[in-house]
């Protein structure tokens, strides 16, 4: 298993407030359910208050363990990268040293007269379930907190994008629409991520053709027609070359009108094609019989 271990679980700031999380979580928890059963081995903790003061110094410990361990974790992983099966023994590690401290408090410092494996085994278990919830919520909450933060920044990407294209775009249409259209223009083409995949130059495109949530690029490339697959939609793009000349015939294609050599009429429509190799012959539907006229004439 390589899946590696989203990054905004190894950032040290998160860790420190996961931790200062938990360390509340784990408080209410012991105070309020008291599964470690701290009267068993601390006859003075019989009342709250003192069962809480000692919850906060088990608590307090176990947050220092946790918190330098993540210290040392977000160093390795600025140099490696970590893996899901290697984060999760970690975790593990952690909880078995926070046991080994919990057992040398208890065992050396409060004189508890269980076996050391008893309290090693029930420390193990309770820690385990003290930091299953809180692990949990505070994981679902930075990682919609980070898909939050990256949806923010692809929209404030994408509008960034949209303004400056409204600005040429606006700038294009004081111009001239000779120069608009000129053969040496450059088209540049964007798949649904707003991630420039081509650039032909307006001459040497022929046709658009549609294929499910993909296009086909058609275009010439020394004596041959080839083509590009890209990610996008006949729609996104029909306004946006309008300007060029590449106007929608079909509901499946786009052509380049000043590519057209022939414009036949057959008993089902007009048939448009190209003079160069492989290209396709490119139906014109009745919807687009007289704008494709139109600008042929």
């Amino acid at each position: 298993m390589n899946l590696k271990v989203p990054q905004y679980l190894l950032q040290l700031k998160t860790n420190l407030k996961i931790s200062v999380f938990v360390a509340i979580f784990a408080l209410l928890f012991i105070c309020v359910y008291n599964p470690i059963e701290l009267s068993h081995w601390l006859p003075a903790a019989e009342n709250s208050g003192a069962r809480f003061g000692f919850s906060a110094i088990i608590i307090l410990g176990g947050i220092v363990v946790i918190a330098l361990s993540r210290l040392v974790l977000s160093r390795i992983a600025k140099k490696h990268e970590i893996t899901l099966p290697e984060y999760g023994i970690w975790l593990l590690c952690e909880v078995i040293a926070i046991a080994f401290a919990y057992l040398m408090l208890t065992k050396f410092g409060l004189h508890d007269s269980r076996s050391s494996l008893t309290i090693l085994r029930s420390a193990i278990f309770n820690i385990l379930l003290m930091l299953a919830i809180p692990y949990l919520i505070s994981y679902l909450y930075v990682a919609l907190r980070d898909k939050e933060l990256k949806i923010k920044d692809f929209l404030s990407k994408t509008k960034n994008m949209e303004d400056g294209e409204n600005a040429e775009a606006s700038a294009l249409k004081s111009t001239d629409r000779q120069q608009i259209t000129t053969k040496n223009s450059l088209i540049r083409f964007y798949d649904e991520k707003r991630e420039l995949r081509l650039t032909v130059r307006q001459e040497y495109l022929f046709y658009i053709e549609s294929s499910d949530n993909y296009v086909n690029i058609h275009y010439k490339k020394g004596n041959k027609l080839v083509h590009t697959m890209i990610r996008t939609s006949l729609k996104a793009l029909e306004e946006q070359l309008r300007d060029y000349g590449i106007v929608r015939c079909h509901r499946a294609y786009l052509i380049n009108m000043s590519n057209i050599k022939i414009v036949r009429k057959e008993h089902d429509g007009l048939i448009v094609d190209f003079d160069i190799e492989g290209a396709a012959e490119i139906p014109v539907s009745k919807t687009y019989t007289e704008q494709v006229m139109n600008l042929l004439t």
